[in-house]
């Protein structure tokens, strides 16, 4: 009969067995951290612009990008000719822009994990903008009213539907057109 005998290992065997264990942990966290990620960026891009793939889905979000880019240029462009066409003054376009830039303030949009923060200023009427969420999908989980500096102002935390094909600038158009 023959006795076999464990062999210890050698002390490098088990630093490389650490090192790989830390390395494999550390893949795995990036793995993760990189699919929250991309699950982010798939709620800011509409449903339109979504493929099967990961990688077609980078690809379609790219060219979403090119498109926005373009559409701003264009509104640029078309901003400027209607600026051209009233014959605007340089110190009536500032005050112009004030008022535009507060308007803007007006009705803000954002997107946190998979919930949509919309504050609204001003005497927009809550039940109005309630409404258009619940057309458009989203769940209300919280809405909190005050007043700041003599003006209403509301602010609407809701969860995203199932699907997650919100698109933000659409929902804040259709709820900059109640006012």
């Amino acid at each position: 009969m023959m006795i076999k005998f464990k062999t210890p290992q050698k002390k490098g065997d088990v630093e490389k067995k650490k090192k790989n264990v830390v390395r494999r942990d550390v893949e795995r966290q990036r793995r993760r951290d990189m699919a929250k990620l991309y699950q982010r960026l798939r709620l800011l891009i509409p449903s339109k612009y979504l493929m099967r793939s990961i990688s077609d889905h980078i690809e379609e979000i790219v060219d979403y990008v090119k498109d926005l880019k373009k559409d701003i240029e264009d509104l640029g462009r078309k901003r400027e000719s209607l600026k051209e066409k009233k014959n605007i003054s340089p110190s009536s376009s500032s005050s112009m822009k004030l008022i535009s830039d507060d308007d803007q303030d007006r009705i803000i949009v954002k997107s946190c994990n998979d919930e949509v923060e919309i504050s609204v200023k001003g005497g927009l009427s809550l039940s109005k903008v309630l409404k258009v969420l619940m057309t458009e999908g989203l769940i209300v989980n919280s809405c909190v009213s005050s007043t700041v500096d003599q003006r209403l102002l509301h602010i609407i935390q809701s969860k995203v539907n199932t699907r997650g094909d919100i698109d933000l600038a659409m929902l804040r158009s259709k709820l900059m057109s109640l006012s």
